[in-house]
């Protein structure tokens, strides 16, 4: 019986970086150019750590069931937290390798594609174990039983007074009333920054945090909710949010926004709950294999290696004798 191929695969989605706050706020364009240099080069640092085929197709929740199906070893995506949580909802316990090329990028942490390919193939191939490359993440659940409701959030959900869901993306502090994330990193932009810039919550702690918001409140926090979008929020109340505990909203009507864009809208009638746990998707700890890698001199190479230097050496004067002989 033949073996299978070491596979992996990328997800690029196409709509990443390109929502409506490129005008209502600063916003930059991440171009479908920017995108194919980053996934050339996680090819070459695929390629260069055993990676037999890369498995590519579009479409992003169809090609993440496509990509489970055919048990690939990891799958890199391209995208904000919105594409993420399309992708973790597919594939089950398939590791996520998170690049960031969306709006909101809080989820998938900002790094160079090279490195972060060296990290995925490392694993992959099987040299870095599980035990030091995963990292389980946590998740915000959106239930409303009478509704047979129950959606996930990868980094915040918020509870916004307006009634419809509209453009979707919510870019006024005014618009806010409270705030549910998983982690709050100071450095982060977008909704969970609030959190992040009074009561900071760590990707490894088991707690998430909660803030409630008033205009009216006699403290306020500058706040980045966007590229370039500084806006005072009025702070109300804040604390730490336990693991399992369904926790009810605010408000009595309005609208949920998950990771950064309004998808559920609710009425008195509804009982909306919101519970953060530890059942969120698997992902690849970049520094921690990449420290590993290190230690145990991974990616250390012989002189059969065709990156080795004394082969590049010779590929060099190959060509250059080459160059010499087409000039004459």
């Amino acid at each position: 019986m033949s073996r299978r191929p070491l596979s992996v695969g990328i997800i690029a989605n196409p709509a990443s970086g390109r929502d409506v706050r490129r005008l209502t706020a600063n916003a930059g364009l991440f171009s479908s150019t920017d995108k194919v240099s980053v996934i050339q080069r996680l090819l070459a640092a695929f390629g260069a750590t055993g990676v037999e085929q890369v498995l590519m197709p579009t479409d992003t929740r169809q090609a993440a069931r496509w990509m489970a199906q055919r048990e690939v070893a990891l799958i890199a995506v391209l995208g904000g937290d919105g594409t993420h949580k399309a992708v973790a909802a597919e594939v089950g316990d398939i590791p996520l390798l998170t690049l960031s090329t969306g709006t909101n990028n809080a989820f998938p942490e900002l790094r160079e594609a090279t490195s972060a390919g060296l990290a995925g193939g490392l694993y992959a191939s099987g040299r870095v174990p599980a035990a030091i490359a995963l990292r389980r993440n946590k998740r915000l659940l959106v239930r409303e039983p009478s509704r047979g409701l129950c959606e996930v959030a990868l980094v915040d959900v918020a509870v916004s007074p307006l009634a419809f869901v509209g453009a979707r993306a919510i870019s006024r502090a005014s618009d806010l009333a409270e705030v549910f994330v998983t982690f709050a990193e100071p450095q982060s932009i977008g909704i969970s920054a609030l959190c992040g810039l009074w009561l900071p919550v760590t990707r490894q702690a088991p707690h998430g945090a909660w803030m409630r918001l008033d205009p009216q409140s006699p403290e306020a926090l500058l706040v980045p909710l966007a590229p370039g979008l500084l806006q005072g929020c009025g702070v109300l109340d804040a604390g730490y949010l336990p693991p399992d505990v369904p926790q009810p909203l605010c408000l009595s009507a309005g609208t949920l926004a998950l990771d950064g864009e309004r998808e559920i809208e609710f009425n008195v009638h509804d009982r909306p709950t919101v519970t953060l746990d530890g059942g969120g998707p698997l992902s690849i700890d970049v520094n921690a294999v990449l420290d590993h890698a290190a230690r145990q001199r991974l990616l250390a190479i012989d002189r059969q290696h065709r990156q080795h230097p004394v082969n590049l050496q010779s590929q060099d004067t190959l060509e250059n004798k080459n160059v010499d002989t087409f000039d004459h």
